[in-house]
């Protein structure tokens, strides 16, 4: 469903650019209406077509992600089993040997951030805010309340907040065993595109019976580049860097 809204709403804009710029050189061409008429006319056309336009870039933005959230659920890539165990204190203390700073601690998670102007993964304007949370707990819930708090904190510290354009959150969590309420909710993720401005939220499981992870991810084709860097920097965190 999603697929076939995309194609259609993909076909629609296309068809209007090349309907304007097809209308703009008939019209001038055999239009009688004097110049300063015939422009003051078009420009009224062209500002209606361009809010109609971003109207439909927003609802292409919108079946385009869902359809490929859809895809990767449908492709079910499983666990990946780890050589290396995760959660283990020299893990914890490697985030900080890549960078991060501790943001928040409390008895439920720690949070580590770090803020990077440049990004070789992730070419464009804006700095990104990188953000690692580590649940403590079992029943750890991944958008409380406390969470958007201490995330909010970063951004009402750090000097140059207006220029971050990508946020990307990490959030582990344990598990005894994967099973379909596990994984349900491993699957939660906010993967929000606009323009230059990403969000991305994945959830990983890390299932200590068998010291394997479980992320959403795909084959091949991501729903965008910071989706993709953001399973890169799983796949380093937890010593999978060909496994992405």
């Amino acid at each position: 469903m999603y697929k076939r809204k995309r194609n259609l709403i993909l076909f629609l804009i296309i068809f209007l650019l090349i309907l304007s710029v097809w209308l703009f050189f008939m019209l001038r061409r055999y239009s009688r209406i004097e110049d300063n008429l015939f422009y003051s006319l078009y420009l009224i056309y062209g500002l209606s077509i361009l809010f109609l336009l971003n109207y439909l870039r927003n609802k292409l933005n919108f079946y385009s992600m869902n359809y490929s959230y859809l895809r990767m659920v449908k492709e079910d890539l499983g666990v990946i089993q780890l050589e290396r165990k995760i959660y283990t204190e020299s893990w914890l203390n490697n985030f900080r040997n890549l960078g991060f700073e501790r943001g928040y601690q409390d008895t439920t998670f720690v949070l580590f951030y770090k803020f990077d102007k440049k990004l070789k993964d992730l070419i464009g304007n804006g700095e990104t805010l990188t953000i690692v949370i580590v649940a403590k707990t079992y029943d750890f819930n991944f958008y409380s309340d406390t969470v958007d708090g201490a995330i909010n904190k970063l951004y009402m510290d750090y000097k140059n907040a207006k220029k971050v354009r990508r946020q990307i959150v990490l959030q582990f969590k344990k598990y005894n065993d994967f099973n379909k309420d596990n994984k349900k909710e491993l699957e939660s993720v906010i993967m929000f595109k606009e323009r230059a401005n990403y969000l991305i939220n994945l959830n990983v499981g890390y299932f200590v019976k068998n010291n394997s992870v479980y992320f959403l991810r795909a084959k091949k084709r991501y729903p965008n580049k910071a989706y993709y860097y953001a399973v890169k920097q799983i796949c380093k965190y937890c010593f999978l860097d060909g496994a992405e």
